[in-house]
């Protein structure tokens, strides 16, 4: 999942048109959704009607208060808010078939600069994504972001959402983290491709945290892009910052 950055509507900048594009040329298939479609476009795969729709989406929001705090604030406070009630116990959602989709787009108008409600919505996103997944055992997503304390409150929403289940097969990755997985799976084999990739995401130098002989001591080091990508082909496990 790629979050539609430095555009304000529905348009893509040619910036991101021409990532895409690159993307689709290595053999990739892109898909444009936007969070208040998001549901409909699962209907395809998935036997639900709208009003099995309209619950999930206010469970998840019950579900997540602690995650979604901006969300709920907006609901709770804005006068303008189309459902008053939604964060009552025992709410019951309207029948209505655009009703996910008038909840979305109100939260979205009232989106600020620096704010969290991007990482929100695209957490909402996510879960509905889950339910693809949800006690199957032949798909398996992964949402990775270089936003690291924004992919932990999502594991936080899947795990809130679904429980500690053997079976969970999608889940939020660190991008770093997850460069470093796809090395050691043999995946990126190419030590100058990742340090390309490092030097485009942090520059020349990287933080890590190293731990030390002291038991529960580690601490926060700077090292160059170069040595870390042959310490992690050499098989040596970094925590990134």
């Amino acid at each position: 999942m790629y979050e539609l950055k430095n555009t304000e509507d529905a348009a893509l900048t040619r910036e991101v048109e021409s990532f895409l594009i690159k993307i689709c040329q290595e053999g990739y298939v892109v898909l444009l959704l936007t969070e208040e479609t998001i549901y409909k476009e699962l209907s395809e795969y998935l036997t639900r009607n709208t009003d099995k729709w309209n619950k999930f989406m206010v469970s998840l929001i019950h579900n997540n208060v602690a995650v979604l705090k901006n969300i709920c604030s907006i609901i709770k406070s804005d006068e303008e808010f189309p459902y008053k009630n939604l964060m009552e116990t025992g709410y019951i959602p309207s029948k209505n078939q655009d009703y996910i989709t008038n909840i979305i787009r109100h939260i979205k108008r009232r989106k600020k600069d620096r704010d969290s409600l991007g990482e929100e919505l695209i957490c909402i996103s996510l879960l509905f994504f889950g339910e693809l997944c949800y006690k199957a055992d032949y798909n398996h997503f992964f949402f990775c972001s270089y936003d690291r304390p924004a992919a932990v409150m999502m594991n936080m929403a899947v795990r809130t959402q679904c429980g500690n289940k053997k079976n969970l097969n999608y889940e939020c990755i660190y991008l770093l983290d997850f460069i470093q997985y796809m090395i050691t799976e043999e995946i990126l084999v190419d030590r100058q491709v990742v340090e390309d990739i490092l030097i485009n995401l942090v520059g020349q130098k990287i933080k890590v945290i190293e731990n030390k002989k002291a038991p529960l001591h580690s601490e926060q080091n700077v090292i160059p892009v170069t040595e870390a990508v042959e310490l992690m082909f050499s098989g040596k496990e970094l925590s990134f910052v």
